[in-house]
């Protein structure tokens, strides 16, 4: 029960933490339509696309190894341990870390020239991804040492720093822009190290590197995986149809990803404690997680699907013939919680090559289908092939899971069942009142609340250790919470 509890606090605080980011991202790209040109815009996109590939490719997920060996070794009360296995990956990181900057460094002139921004541009934004590894691997450390708070702290730092910054410099174009992250990266840095500054001992001994690279290798071609799959069917795409609708399809993708806010937190929390809990006892509990998780996640996510032509009008002001994409993302997101769920779970047992064999499976899939069906269904095929991605990867996961693991899921048939009850009086909403966007998105969320409200105090769909676990993540309104669920 503590270690859940744990997971309960940790998750609240991530969950702030992504809320605040988005808020934050939201209000980046509003001032970067106004203010910079739409090519600039394009240069700044490859770009931080170049971050993301220089961290993918040079962390070697060597900050999962961190989370899972020190949590490990702090669950067994070997601290001086969990130093020895820091300083390890530590090492490792600047190695690969310091390679890699030398060789963009070197290739920063033809990057320069594919991007279209001067040399000045790409050495900001290597430097800023030199220094966003580093802060990978503190935040691992954190993690592992159960600092949620903390790691929560150091996202915030780099956000509420990088992009107002950036913000505020724009008028110099992208250079201003990759000035503010670098600012925002060294910034996160400085903080990260502050706090854990005298959190564990000196360390005494070695490490096996072996140990450390057998564990994350698999987890690293799963990152290079989803790394593809996060941009192929947009290529594709683009490739395929105008650019109207590539961009239609994308502004769908990525605000479908919000739905992310519901399991991410969760599952990073989750992390540490059943690696925790698996060093101690040699097993893990999963079954709460599995109830919470499709509780949180099920309802709003099959309610949104239902109401997805409103979403749309209000969130961009049009866009709804998009509508049945956004509600095919929205109902896949629990499958996708579900996959974030067993990659933690299969990380805390010391089982990861599954990881990678459902990304590689489904990426195949997807890749199969992308050229078949695109050409000819353009965004409809797009998404349609994104789905078999999702629902592959999660069947595998799945498989491997159910194997390893039984999970105690009663109560699964009450949350099915409270969340079509909520969904389909939306549904009913959606296609048969009229109204305008904002006063019909209005009556169908004030519906959703009441319903769902409803629907907790009538089908009960967790036992009373999961509603302890759920209200102690909820930091504001826990009595609210109580009072709803009414659970004493």
């Amino acid at each position: 029960m503590e270690s859940f509890q744990a997971v309960a606090s940790g998750a609240a605080w991530l969950a702030a933490m992504q809320a605040s980011n988005y808020i934050v991202a939201f209000f980046f790209y509003f001032f970067a339509a106004r203010l910079l040109s739409p090519s600039e815009i394009g240069s700044l996109s490859l770009l931080i696309a170049f971050i993301s590939i220089y961290n993918t490719v040079t962390m070697l997920a060597l900050n999962n190894a961190a989370i899972k060996f020190i949590s490990e070794s702090v669950g067994r009360g070997e601290r001086e341990a969990a130093s020895v296995v820091s300083r390890r990956i530590l090492k490792t990181v600047l190695l690969v870390d310091s390679t890699a900057l030398f060789t963009s460094v070197v290739a920063s002139p033809g990057i320069a020239s594919f991007v279209h921004v001067s040399i000045n541009e790409v050495l900001l934004a290597i430097a800023t991804a030199f220094i966003l590894d580093l802060t990978s691997y503190y935040g691992g450390v954190m993690f592992g040492l159960g600092l949620f708070k903390q790691v929560s702290a150091q996202n915030i730092v780099f956000y509420w720093i990088s992009r107002p910054v950036a913000i505020l410099l724009m008028p110099k174009g992208v250079l201003g822009v990759m000035e503010g992250f670098l600012l925002g990266s060294l910034a996160c840095l400085i903080f990260s190290a502050f706090v854990l500054r005298g959190r564990l001992p000196d360390p005494r001994g070695d490490f096996s590197l072996k140990e450390v690279l057998s564990f994350s290798l698999p987890l690293y071609l799963s990152n290079i995986i989803a790394l593809a799959q996060g941009w192929l069917d947009v290529l594709i795409l683009s490739s395929a149809a105008v650019p109207a609708v590539t961009g239609s399809y994308y502004l769908v993708l990525m605000g479908s990803s919000i739905l992310s806010i519901l399991w991410t937190p969760l599952c990073s929390a989750l992390l540490p404690v059943l690696s925790s809990s698996f060093g101690r006892n040699g097993s893990v509990e999963v079954g709460a997680p599995i109830r919470i998780m499709t509780f949180i996640v099920l309802p709003p996510c099959l309610s949104i699907a239902a109401v997805s032509r409103t979403a749309l009008s209000i969130v961009y002001g049009g866009y709804e013939e998009m509508s049945l994409i956004l509600s095919m993302f929205s109902a896949l997101s629990i499958l996708s919680a579900y996959i974030s769920l067993y990659n933690v779970i299969l990380q805390a047992i010391k089982y990861t090559k599954p990881v990678f064999s459902a990304g590689a499976l489904s990426t195949a899939i997807y890749i199969a289908l992308l050229p078949i069906l695109t050409p000819s269904f353009g965004s409809i095929g797009a998404a349609t092939c994104r789905a078999f991605l999702i629902a592959t990867s999660f069947l595998v996961l799945h498989i491997y899971v159910s194997r390893r693991l039984k999970a105690d899921i009663k109560f699964m048939g009450r949350i099915l069942l409270m969340s079509a009850i909520i969904a389909l009086p939306l549904l009913l909403i959606e296609f048969m009142v009229d109204l305008p966007g904002i006063i019909k998105g209005a009556c169908e969320a004030s519906a959703f609340l009441l319903l769902w409200i409803l629907a907790t105090r009538a089908f009960r769909p967790l036992s009373d250790e999961d509603w302890e676990i759920l209200i102690r993540a909820v930091p504001i309104g826990r009595s609210l919470l109580s009072r709803i669920i009414e659970h004493e």
